[in-house]
């Protein structure tokens, strides 16, 4: 196993441009769903996840692109609800895109996301929350199907106070009429980058 030996003591000085957080990121990407405004992200990381995230976009209608380390994302003409399965099996952070769809079409249909290598991290407290919202979740097969028709502000109760489904939540609820509290949510600092 490798190892660092650091002799301290020393003055240390310099400069180091620090990339944004996927954490926080991947959230945004899907939160530009909500909006017909082009959104740009600063100095966003150029990587995978972000670059399957994009992928969903160009599938649901939206536009994303690159210029220098800044994303540049236009969702206008987005015309889709629906992600397919070769899509999300990539990836875990597919599920933000359920409450921002729900949010803005009323209804949404995503494939199981899959792209987890901690093991087995289940996705109920998100659907138990739009249930609280009052979206109606079925399965069909590795589907879900949302119907949002009658979605709207409540209170939800988080068992536990998961940040992926804190920050579905919030997405759910931008455009969705009365007010939405969240006990027992997720503070992360990712969850407060969302909300600005």
């Amino acid at each position: 196993m490798s190892k660092y030996i650091i002799e301290g003591g020393n003055q240390i000085g310099g400069e180091l441009e620090i990339q944004s957080a996927k954490n926080a990121v991947l959230p945004m990407i899907a939160a530009s769903i909500l909006t017909n405004d082009e959104i740009v992200i600063k100095n966003c990381p150029n990587i995978l996840d972000v670059q399957n995230m994009l992928k969903i976009l160009n599938e649901l209608g939206g536009k994303a692109y690159f210029e220098n380390s800044n994303l540049i994302i236009n969702n206008q003409n987005l015309f889709k609800s629906e992600i397919p399965y070769s899509l999300t099996s990539k990836m875990r952070s597919s599920i933000f895109m359920l409450g921002a769809l729900c949010s803005r079409f009323k209804k949404a249909k995503i494939s199981t996301p899959g792209g987890c290598n901690i093991g087995s991290r289940g996705i109920d407290l998100h659907l138990l929350g739009l249930k609280n919202l009052g979206v109606n979740v079925l399965y069909d097969n590795d589907s879900i199907i949302c119907d949002a028709t009658n979605i709207k502000g409540n209170s939800v109760v988080l068992k536990l106070p998961s940040v992926g489904a804190t920050e579905n939540l919030i997405l759910a609820s931008v455009l969705t009429s009365g007010e939405t509290t969240i006990y027992n949510a997720a503070k992360e600092p990712e969850i407060t980058d969302l909300c600005i």
